[in-house]
């Protein structure tokens, strides 16, 4: 298991992955990390998506575009119709006020695991 991986199972230390470029790896590394964590018995995380691109497919390569993975008792913060288009299945716990371009934001407890944008 990764350094990075151990922190995702043991640490209650927050653990950001931030990054302006596209297609720099971002999604495919919190991933990894994630399931590794998983594996290893790790315990529900909180996942905070600010970005969000719109693409299927990347521009530049054609190739398919990661989505979050998601587990059962995992906490994801992000616009709420991105949790009803996920194959994953959320309990709101709180849908905010405030909007942004895709809806308003909520929070949710994933109850199914799968993928999320």
């Amino acid at each position: 298991m990764t350094t990075l991986a151990a922190l995702m199972t043991g640490s209650t230390r927050p653990l950001f992955m931030i990054g302006s470029g596209k297609s720099a790896g971002k999604t495919v590394a919190l991933n990894r990390l994630r399931a590794e964590a998983y594996s290893a018995g790790g315990r529900p995380i909180g996942i905070c998506s600010a970005g969000w691109d719109g693409e299927d497919r990347d521009h530049l390569t054609g190739e398919e575009k990661p989505r979050v993975r998601v587990h059962t008792g995992d906490v994801v913060y992000t616009a709420s119709s991105l949790l009803s288009s996920s194959d994953a299945r959320f309990e709101i716990l709180w849908a905010g006020g405030s909007s942004s371009r895709l809806g308003r934001m909520a929070i949710a407890h994933c109850r199914r695991g799968g993928t999320v944008e």
